[in-house]
């Protein structure tokens, strides 16, 4: 949680501290099937009246019936609905590409290749080392301009996304380079 880390005063989170408490003290490490995971979650939410900000009763009401095509209603990109706006982001993002990704390779600096983290991320690395260890910013020649891509050695599987509480040295990176900017 990032004010622990950082000392500073508390930020906007996107799910309520009690319920990260409540769900630090339950669930273990190990697999967990479906039924495990479900029963979880119903104890961890047990006592907890969700407040979620969506208009979805309205759009239900407005469609069910001879209403809006389902094209019109689903979502218009990865990140946005088209009627439905499921989470407001209030916590800012940046997208990464993992190094395992890129791999020193020009050609892997692609959106396709990119992640969303949280922008504390970086400036939990920045405050901590005075600069950013994990992060560097590459550039990619495009024509005759160019783009940069953000690249992180923070350890990443499709699986399980980030590892950020794995240290991390550069030097365990073959090829990596020195920040550019």
């Amino acid at each position: 949680m990032p004010e622990e880390i950082d000392g500073d005063s508390p930020k906007k989170r996107p799910y309520d501290i009690e319920i990260l408490k409540k769900t630090m003290r339950i669930i273990k490490n190990g697999p967990y099937s479906y039924l495990k995971l479900k029963n979880l979650c119903d104890n961890i939410y047990k006592d907890y009246k969700l407040n979620i900000p969506t208009n979805l009763k309205d759009t239900f009401r407005e469609c069910s019936i001879f209403g809006h095509s389902p094209h019109n209603i689903n979502f218009g990109n990865e990140e946005e609905g088209r009627m439905i706006q499921l989470r407001i982001e209030e916590i800012p993002h940046f997208d990464v590409i993992p190094w395992d990704y890129y791999a020193g390779e020009e050609n892997n600096l692609t959106v396709e290749n990119q992640v969303k983290i949280p922008i504390w991320w970086y400036k939990i690395d920045e405050k901590k080392h005075g600069t950013a260890k994990y992060f560097t910013k590459i550039p990619k020649k495009i024509g005759k301009g160019g783009k940069y891509y953000w690249v992180t050695t923070i350890p990443y599987s499709e699986e399980k996304g980030f590892d950020f509480k794995v240290s991390f040295d550069y030097s365990e990176v073959d090829n990596f380079p020195s920040r550019i900017i």
